[in-house]
């Protein structure tokens, strides 16, 4: 698993939601949905509670400016959506 990768969450109050992988510990990975789990404070989550998707999204913003939790938004957005 990397940062960036687009995964599921399978437990917890954000079950079946799609976030993006901000970092990842040995037991633990930081998601974040750039709504209720900001860039800035991503929740911790336990390995086991997430599932992995074939999917990753850039986490390197156009423009040279800084990554933004709009750009989280969009990027789940453009996979979840046909």
């Amino acid at each position: 698993m990397t940062n960036g990768q687009i995964v599921i969450v399978k437990k917890g109050k954000e079950k079946g939601l799609f976030m993006v992988v901000m970092s990842v510990d040995l037991r633990y990975v930081y998601l974040a949905d750039g709504k209720t789990c900001t860039i800035e404070r991503p929740k911790k989550k336990n390995i086991k509670h997430i599932q992995i998707t074939n999917c990753k999204a850039s986490l390197e913003p156009e423009c040279g400016r800084a990554l933004n939790n709009a750009d989280i938004r969009n990027q789940i957005k453009k996979i979840t959506k046909p």
